[in-house]
């Protein structure tokens, strides 16, 4: 089986949804026949390429009432990430392009597989939310490469050569085509699981699908408290919609994939 994980780095639900399918897998028994594939997501097409702190900007771009919203999913999505091991650092957040990110990612998968795949975009999503690093800068993306084994001078000349910038410009229009928000976990193009879910519906969604599936709603069987349901899903700016949505339940809906 194949899950297929479409994430940006700049999205903390995305890390959250991350850990969590980690130890959703780790509880799974035939965890070593599953492939994980991250498949990069933009959800800022207009972020600068050189790098900004993300409040100021924030604060320059939205207008008071949107600010109150950011303020308050910021605190929910702080809460719930650290309850994963996870520390996102606000203040220090830098907003940048994350083309090369993603480019080094599939680099990753292609050449050295899904396991250093996997590793690689933990340190990338630390050293964004956490230590607040440019994920822009091609030393810090070898750097990061070169802890999880990949060979510096290769990866230094594909950053700089601009290389996988065709492959990641289809792979992105491929993902609007596919998904309409991150984190969004694809399972062998059958099963689609939009937003972080807890444990037990992640889990649930490799059942159903390594059983076959039965085009039914898989829901966890554990119900998720209302005030920490942590089922959120990062979209697309958009003035119709809002950033942030918590479905009713934690539920698994099967999805045509085209």
């Amino acid at each position: 089986m194949q899950v297929e994980i479409y994430a940006d780095i700049i999205c903390p639900w995305c890390y959250v949804g991350v850990r969590r399918f980690a130890r959703a897998l780790a509880e799974f028994p035939a965890a070593s026949s599953i492939e994980v594939r991250y498949r990069p997501y933009r959800l800022d097409a207009h972020a600068p390429p050189i790098a900004v702190r993300l409040l100021p900007l924030l604060e320059e771009q939205l207008a008071p009432r949107r600010q109150l919203l950011v303020h308050y999913t910021s605190a929910v999505v702080t809460d719930i990430a650290r309850d994963e091991g996870i520390e996102i650092a606000w203040e220090r957040i830098l907003r940048v392009d994350t083309s090369s990110a993603h480019r080094l990612l599939a680099l990753a998968w292609r050449e050295y597989g899904s396991a250093v795949q996997g590793r690689l975009i933990e340190r990338v999503f630390e050293a964004h939310l956490t230590r607040g690093a440019n994920i822009a800068d091609h030393r810090l993306l070898t750097t990061l490469a070169a802890a999880e084994g990949m060979e510096p001078r290769q990866v230094r000349v594909y950053l700089a050569s601009g290389g996988g910038a065709d492959e990641l410009r289809r792979d992105l229009e491929d993902a609007q085509r596919r998904v309409n928000g991150v984190p969004t976990f694809v399972f062998d193009g059958e099963l689609a699981v939009d937003g972080s879910q807890a444990v037990p519906t992640l889990l649930h969604a490799l059942e159903a699908v390594g059983a076959g599936g039965t085009g039914k709603p898989v829901r966890a069987s554990t119900p998720l408290p209302r005030s920490r349901r942590g089922s959120m899903k990062h979209r697309r700016t958009s003035p119709q919609a809002p950033r942030f949505r918590a479905p009713s339940t934690a539920t698994v809906w099967p999805r045509v994939i085209p």
